[in-house]
């Protein structure tokens, strides 16, 4: 028998209900537990497709720029530091805004800088959060100091000073949904956010690019910020 276009046009429709038929009732689908990032990711598409294509045009222009506006923002906010700060910053950097996080590139803006010319000066913490204690404190070949504290409770703080010479030094941080801020430490520039319950702090203190990272709150991070001393040569 020859199968025709007007055959398989006719039982279309049966085919289609005894297909519908096989497929699991609403009462027999497994329950399915998405994460937070998926569910996130989720509402950002559905919200995107409601908007027009003129709209997403516009949001895809402001993305790529917003990193131009924040490093003339930064600039022009650098014109109210302290004399004294402004003469210190002998650091450029550039910031690179993605969907998930923002990289911050920092550099010499004297040519031919060689790392070996450079030291980490000494240190110390003027506020430690209570039951904190030292846990590591070392400092790499690559002009990197790692300076650890922990609580035992899986409350912690780190800080790292960073020598920039020989090249660049990266530092990526996740603003996916974060709170996120420009002000300052003891008059230099410096970049707050704040994600799931740990903060992190960087700002640059001469040649010397600082990280901290940690579990205390914004606050308690930025006192322990401001009260490092620095002791030069």
């Amino acid at each position: 028998m020859k199968i025709t276009d007007e055959m398989l046009f006719e039982h279309a429709a049966e085919a289609r209900n005894i297909w519908l038929n096989t497929l699991p009732s609403q009462e027999e689908l497994p329950v399915v537990s998405y994460s937070k990032s998926f569910e996130r990711k989720m509402k950002k598409l559905i919200k995107e497709q409601r908007r027009s294509p003129k709209t997403n045009k516009i949001i895809r222009y402001l993305k790529q720029t917003v990193a131009a506006v924040l490093a003339v923002a930064i600039v022009t906010f650098g014109g109210l530091m302290t004399v004294e700060a402004y003469r210190a910053k002998v650091v450029e950097f550039v910031i690179q805004v993605f969907d998930k996080f923002t990289q911050f590139t920092f550099y010499p803006n004297q040519p031919e800088t060689n790392i070996d010319d450079y030291s980490l000066p000494e240190i110390s913490f003027g506020y430690i959060p209570e039951g904190m204690i030292e846990t590591e404190n070392r400092i790499t070949s690559t002009g990197r100091h790692f300076i650890r504290y922990e609580n035992g409770s899986n409350g912690f703080f780190q800080l790292t000073q960073s020598i920039v010479a020989d090249g660049q030094y990266n530092a990526i941080v996740d603003t996916e949904d974060s709170d996120y801020k420009v002000g300052t430490i003891n008059g230099f520039e410096a970049f707050f956010n704040t994600k799931n319950g740990q903060s992190t702090i960087i700002w640059i203190n001469g040649d010397i690019v600082c990280k901290l990272f940690g579990t205390p709150d914004l606050n308690e991070l930025k006192l322990i910020a401001e009260k490092i001393k620095i002791f030069s040569d």
